[in-house]
């Protein structure tokens, strides 16, 4: 998909709007075309608050994603980040839709400048008609930023589907900023 991003930055705000569209090279592929709009505010020195926008969806369905996010800090090093999305999702050929929402919970603690371990805990409930539709997923990481531009982060923990044994998974992210 082709993406294309609006972004004005102040010192105590932020406003992004992206506009999502389909690739034609990738026809045939259900991808999500639509708008997202986030605003974030700086409260105190190290808190975050800010609101979250999304219409669109791929060709079958049309989705409205929203909700609040925030970065709670308590003191120099500890910090919660977190995010609560309320999600309705249209089926286009029989009109069915699904309200759910998911949740994104992230407990950092800095043991050295540009060193930051973690503990996440995220819930996705987006068929609220569905109790089996529920998937909780939880586990800790590591993020360093070693120099500017420059960020890993790693993260091992389990996904659990309502009444299924818990499933192990994993990633690293590399990132570089330009």
């Amino acid at each position: 998909s082709y993406n294309a991003e609006l972004t004005y930055f102040s010192e105590r705000s932020a406003s992004i709007l992206s506009v999502i569209a389909d690739a034609p090279e990738e026809k045939g592929r259900k991808r999500d075309k639509g708008a997202a709009l986030t605003q974030n505010f700086l409260v105190g020195e190290h808190s975050k608050l800010g609101m979250n926008f999304y219409y669109g969806g791929p060709t079958d369905a049309s989705r409205l994603v929203y909700g609040p996010s925030w970065v709670l800090s308590f003191g120099e090093k500890l910090f919660l980040n977190s995010e609560l999305f309320w999600q309705s999702k249209k089926v286009k050929d029989t009109g069915a839709v699904q309200n759910g929402y998911a949740t994104f919970n992230r407990f950092h603690y800095q043991i050295s400048k540009g060193l930051t371990p973690f503990i996440q805990f995220d819930r996705s409930f987006l068929d609220s008609s569905n109790s089996a539709a529920q998937v909780d997923s939880y586990g800790s990481g590591l993020q360093w930023l070693p120099y500017s531009h420059f960020e890993f982060t790693g993260f091992y923990g389990k996904e659990q589907s309502f009444r299924r044994d818990p499933t192990d998974f994993a990633w690293l992210m590399i990132h570089l900023y330009l």
